[in-house]
């Protein structure tokens, strides 16, 4: 018997597969046919049908932070790297506090959160041993300091 599912649904994650699935079961496919078209589970499809929400929804549901708010401190992370700042766990921790409290929610971020959220965040933050710059290094990074040898290097371009 012919497969019913087109090339681009075998193409889609497997949530979007479960979402289409449960469309072609309401327009009246039935459950075992289309798990076997596309390789699903049954009982899988058979608990989103009715409406048992996905491992990944279930776990998002019970962050304080929003995804959003999460991006905000990734992007954070990410720019005092940049400057030359690296934030530590507590730095980290306080900052997501300080979101935390500014979106009105009271309760405290527990003591694992830091390390859960670099879980979470593991391709785009990674954790680094830190390294001590030096004074000089760092007072001599001043916008008076360097805006004098891209001066430099525009003469030379132009």
């Amino acid at each position: 018997m012919p497969s019913n599912s087109t090339s681009e649904e075998l193409m889609l994650s497997q949530e979007d597969q479960y979402l289409i699935s449960i469309q072609r079961i309401r327009n009246g496919e039935s459950i075992r046919s289309i798990a076997r078209d596309l390789g699903l589970s049954r009982s899988t499809l058979s608990r989103r049908l009715q409406g048992v929400q996905s491992p990944r929804k279930t776990a998002q549901s019970r962050l304080k932070l929003s995804p959003e708010q999460e991006e905000i401190i990734a992007d954070w992370i990410c720019q005092e790297e940049v400057a030359g700042r690296p934030a530590g766990f507590v730095a980290i921790h306080r900052f997501a506090a300080a979101i935390l409290r500014q979106s009105g929610i009271d309760t405290p971020l527990g003591q694992n959160w830091v390390k859960r959220f670099l879980q979470r965040q593991n391709a785009r933050i990674k954790i680094k041993k830190s390294r001590n710059i030096h004074t000089a290094r760092i007072t001599a990074m001043s916008t008076s300091n360097i805006a004098p040898w891209f001066d430099r290097l525009t003469d030379i371009i132009h």
